[in-house]
C-alpha cells in the first residue's frame, strides 16, 4: 500500500513535484540564510548610509534575507557604533585581560610558606584559585608532598 505524502504549505510532494517544491521553496531559504557576519556587517553599513534606522534596516534585510537572517539588537549595535564615528567593520578584539599577579609576588608568596594552599594564594593575591594555580604553573611550581616546590626534570625522565 502505497501512502501519499503529506502536503506541506498546500504543495502535495509526489516525486514529480518535490524538486519544484525545492527549487522554489527551500533552497532559496537556505540560501538567505548562509551570508557571512561579514557580509551582514558590509549590509549593515549599506542601510546606515541611507540614512535608515536600525529598525527599518532589519525589516530590509529580513524581507531581502529571511526572519532568521539577524537579530534586531545586532542591528542596533552596529548602528550604534557606526553614530559615535566607528565605521570600521572589524569586531573588536575580545581576548583576555592582563593579569595583575606579578610572579615574583607569588613565588615569594611559596617561599614564605611552601605548604600554604592555592586557595590561600588566591585570597592573598585577589583573585581566583584557578588563576593561581594556572600561575604557579606559569613560574614551574608544582604541589609536591603537600608543598610547592621548583618543578624539575630529572635522569629517568
Amino acid at each position: 500500500m502505497v501512502t501519499q505524502a503529506k502536503p506541506i504549505d498546500g504543495q502535495n510532494l509526489s516525486p514529480g513535484n518535490f524538486s519544484q517544491y525545492y527549487y522554489t521553496k527551500l533552497l532559496p531559504t537556505a540560501l538567505m540564510t548562509m551570508l557571512t557576519t561579514d557580509q551582514y556587517r558590509v549590509i549593515f553599513l549599506y542601510e546606515y548610509k541611507l540614512g535608515h534606522s536600525a529598525t527599518k534596516a532589519l525589516r530590509n534585510i529580513k524581507r531581502a534575507f529571511g526572519n532568521d537572517s539577524v537579530d534586531i539588537r545586532t542591528v542596533q549595535r552596529w548602528f550604534q557604533r557606526f553614530r559615535s564615528g566607528n565605521e570600521s567593520l572589524k569586531s573588536e578584539s575580545r581576548g583576555k585581560p592582563k593579569s595583575d599577579i606579578r610572579h615574583d609576588e607569588l613565588n615569594a608568596l611559596v617561599k614564605g610558606n611552601p605548604r600554604t594552599t592555592v586557595r590561600k594564594i588566591g585570597s592573598e593575591l585577589q583573585t581566583s584559585p584557578a588563576t593561581a594555580s594556572r600561575h604557579l604553573k606559569k613560574i614551574r611550581k608544582v604541589k609536591t608532598m603537600d608543598r610547592f616546590v621548583p618543578y624539575q626534570i630529572n635522569e629517568i625522565q
